[in-house]
């Protein structure tokens, strides 16, 4: 079956639902010669006539009605699928996979997450927390969130923050025993907590800033290390070398 039978079907069972050409035409938004001209069509296809016409109504044949018992259903459940995918552009349905670093979850996503799941209630959303380096596309996910020197290549990548800004904090007690450095070689004879990437094993480089350019500090072993971020905008805690 062709597109033009097809229309040609519609045509016809709208003819039968509505009772008449003009209501047909109507319904369809159709001039009424072109609904009469697709049903001539499709009765010479046929080879049958479908309706018997007075000055005054149609009546369905025989044929018509065995034609419309078999395809209006076929037609009807076509319509509803098509109406049924139309709806997902207007209701957002569906589940979504995204991966993001334990810190993004805490202060971008975790804020957010109720007002979203109460704004879309149709979206399924799963999200996986980890700091180690996933592969987007081969582990299934349909996005995630990543810092800027850690997006993979090919990868579609849209901004969502300003750079973050890092600084170093140490308690009273321990600046009173070692002192505060001055320029950046002091930290090397400094103690710190650093952060251990979990896949790779890595300490994370000490990257600063000066001036706009970035300057690596080659620090000695960490005194400790760490595989989580959990930083608290309500509090900010400094240690003390245990001596």
């Amino acid at each position: 079956m062709n597109g033009t039978t097809f229309n040609q079907l519609v045509v016809f069972n709208t003819i039968v639902q509505e009772g008449s050409i003009t209501k047909a035409a109507q319904k369809l938004e159709m001039a009424a010669p072109s609904v009469s001209n697709a049903l001539k069509a499709l009765e010479q296809h046929i080879g049958l006539p479908l309706f018997t016409r007075t000055t005054r109504r149609i009546e369905v044949t025989e044929a018509g009605r065995l034609l419309h018992e078999r395809s209006y259903p076929s037609i009807s459940d076509l319509n509803l699928a098509v109406e049924s995918i139309s709806d997902l552009s207007r209701v957002p349905t569906g589940k979504v996979r995204i991966t993001v670093p334990r810190f993004v979850y805490q202060y971008v996503l975790e804020p957010i997450y109720a007002e979203f799941c109460h704004r879309y209630p149709h979206i399924e959303l799963e999200i996986s927390i980890s700091d180690a380096a996933i592969d987007i596309l081969n582990e299934g996910f349909d996005l995630g969130v990543r810092f800027g020197d850690r997006v993979e290549e090919g990868m579609v990548a849209k901004k969502l923050t300003s750079p973050t800004k890092e600084a170093f904090f140490a308690s009273k007690a321990y600046v009173q025993r070692f002192g505060l450095p001055v320029k950046p070689d002091d930290l090397k004879s400094h103690k710190m907590i650093q952060y251990r990437f979990i896949a790779s094993n890595q300490i994370a480089p000490l990257i600063l800033n000066n001036n706009g350019e970035n300057l690596i500090v080659d620090m000695p072993l960490p005194w400790w290390s760490m595989t989580r971020l959990s930083w608290s905008t309500q509090q900010v805690r400094g240690w003390e070398s245990g001596g």
